[in-house]
């Protein structure tokens, strides 16, 4: 593939990943918010939400999951061809309670407006559609977490706004909670160096201003490229300058952790210990929601697994060797 074709393609791609398209699902009573109020959203706008919301459509995964956590599900009327959790939404769809109103940019607005929705929750880099919707006095909570802390944030806004404020500020604290316990783990230990792949061809990684890089820190370990932003690329000299002792794949990235082992410098501390893993679930670190405390506990098994135990469903990596 042309280089210029590769870093266009690994762009998009890691553009619909990185948007949320990826513990504790409460009970859905005590929904009953009334009365009408302004709230903001990431973006800075004020929404006015006009009485009780009943009807909810979800424009994008970690949305529908923050809404499903909170116990919202059963008002969401509407979601994306890529909102595949949890199973309550798929299964909303199959039986055609839940209607799907497209991808994540080619989404129809028409199919929105018939689900008549009180309110559409939204994401950045849907400007196009949220213009459309603003227009049409429809609504519109758009979400850009950029850390831990902004997706707690959201998910109170999301409580606010549904009437399940009590139970978004019990998943926030049992968050927060299980955070302090894995980083208390942790925190005192040697951190280990890490080299996240995103992407292959080109060699794609995580920087300083991502939800992987946060997650890598809190996790015990230190990112090679957090002095570089956003997704850069980078070329395999970097990689054996700066030497990982770690390094961590995604799953669907063009390149796998045998390939790694077999054709990459044994100078590189993680391809001579064979320290090469493959995350199975990439959801639960790119998409802003419940599950991404179950990312950070995933990376702190991986890199510090002599703290953590790693039995239980959180244990979701892969050493392939």
């Amino acid at each position: 593939m042309d280089k210029t074709v590769g870093i266009v393609a690994a762009v998009i791609v890691v553009s619909i990943l990185f948007a949320g398209i990826g513990m504790y699902y409460l009970n859905s009573s005590h929904g009953n918010g009334t009365g009408s109020f302004w709230v903001e959203d990431d973006m800075g706008r004020k929404i006015y939400i006009n009485g009780t919301v009943e009807r909810i459509v979800s424009l994008a995964p970690s949305n529908t999951e923050i809404l499903f956590a909170i116990g919202a599900g059963n008002k969401v009327v509407g979601v994306t061809d890529f909102c595949d959790y949890p199973p309550e939404a798929v299964e909303g769809v199959k039986n055609g309670t839940i209607k799907s109103v497209g991808g994540f940019v080619n989404i129809s607005v028409e199919k929105i407006v018939s689900l008549e929705p009180d309110v559409v929750f939204a994401y950045y880099g849907q400007e196009k559609i949220i213009e459309e919707l603003d227009n049409l006095s429809i609504p519109t909570v758009v979400f850009n977490p950029k850390n831990i802390d902004m997706i707690y944030n959201d998910i109170l806004i999301a409580g606010k706004v549904t009437g399940f404020e009590e139970n978004a500020r019990t998943l926030v604290n049992e968050m927060k909670n299980r955070v302090n316990e894995i980083t208390s783990k942790v925190k005192d230990l040697q951190r280990k160096r890490v080299f996240f792949i995103v992407w292959g061809n080109p060699l794609m990684t995580a920087g300083n201003d991502t939800f992987i890089n946060q997650l890598i820190e809190l996790a015990g370990g230190e990112n090679i490229f957090a002095d570089l932003s956003g997704w850069p690329s980078i070329n395999i000299e970097s990689v054996i300058e700066r030497n990982p002792d770690i390094i961590i794949l995604t799953p669907y990235c063009g390149i796998t952790a045998q390939d790694i082992l077999n054709n990459w410098s044994r100078e590189i501390n993680a391809v001579k210990n064979e320290s090469v893993y493959t995350i199975e679930d990439l959801n639960i670190l790119i998409r802003p929601g419940p599950r991404i405390v179950e990312g950070l506990e995933t990376l702190a098994k991986i890199i510090h697994p002599e703290a953590l135990e790693t039995k239980g469903y959180l244990c979701r990596a892969m050493v392939e060797a």
